[in-house]
């Protein structure tokens, strides 16, 4: 996502699918610019590519739109722990497969920093879980001590 801010906190009468056009709209409306401005000598087109070519070129914008918008979806509908969690470990997910299929290198750093973000996902599922269980612990302990002896 290109922005930072909760679409959905700042405005709740918004239809979801809507903000998540909006959001394409936005990165679309700043990235075009950025890249056509910041290339030194000019964008380089691609050269008669073809109906096959075009036609590639629309399967792939279509399956990144598809994609992106169940992603979204998912996330709306998640907690925000969970949510910063799985979008952390996408960066883990992204240096292991290009390590794995392109032969990419692996630093020490990249290695402990995957690290560190599967072991925050174990220690918030192990935090959460500890407090659900108290929870029902002490909502057990409140009903038995309401029922008569």
């Amino acid at each position: 996502m290109c922005s930072h801010a909760e679409p959905g906190k700042r405005y709740p009468e918004m239809d979801a699918r809507l903000r998540t056009v909006m959001v394409y709209l936005g990165c679309t409306a700043v990235g075009l610019p950025c890249a056509l401005l910041l290339e030194p000598g000019g964008v380089a087109l691609a050269p008669a590519i073809g109906w096959g070519g075009l036609a590639l070129m629309l399967g792939l914008a279509a399956t990144l739109v598809l994609s992106n918008s169940v992603v979204q979806y998912g996330l709306q509908r998640l907690p925000a722990n969970r949510v910063s969690l799985l979008m952390l470990f996408e960066i883990v997910i992204a240096a292991v497969s290009s390590w794995w299929l392109a032969t990419e290198t692996l630093s020490w750093k990249e290695a402990a920093g995957g690290v560190c973000i599967v072991a925050a996902g174990a220690l918030s599922g192990l935090v959460h879980r500890t407090k659900a269980r108290r929870a029902n612990n002490a909502a057990g302990a409140a009903d038995q001590a309401l029922q008569p002896q």
